[in-house]
């Protein structure tokens, strides 16, 4: 997590064309995300078919909730007590992320 918080600043603060590259770095974190929630939680010895569709609704919800998974990470790699976001917005986001356990 902390070298995915440090991938994200950094490419913030040195990308000039931080636009053109936006959905190709967007589309590898959501990859990296996903194939990670599934090596996990098959680790952990979960139905592949159950984790696969959990992996894919968490991978959907941070897709559709980009932009404040990013500001979570450069707020975590910054460890200031200057929340870039509110305390709700942070909670519906990890609420999202969670309630795809609960609808398989």
């Amino acid at each position: 997590m902390k070298k995915l918080c440090s991938l994200v600043v950094f490419t913030l603060l040195v990308s000039a064309s931080w636009q053109a590259l936006s959905a190709e770095f967007k589309e590898s974190v959501i990859n990296g995300y996903k194939n990670r929630c599934i090596e996990v939680q098959t680790k952990n010895g979960k139905n592949e078919k159950m984790v696969r569709a959990v992996c894919d609704c968490e991978g959907s919800v941070l897709n559709d909730n980009f932009s404040t998974f990013e500001l979570m990470m450069i707020a975590a790699a910054d460890k200031s007590n200057n929340p870039l976001l509110s305390k709700e917005k942070t909670r519906d986001f990890m609420h999202k992320i969670k309630a795809c356990e609960k609808r398989i």
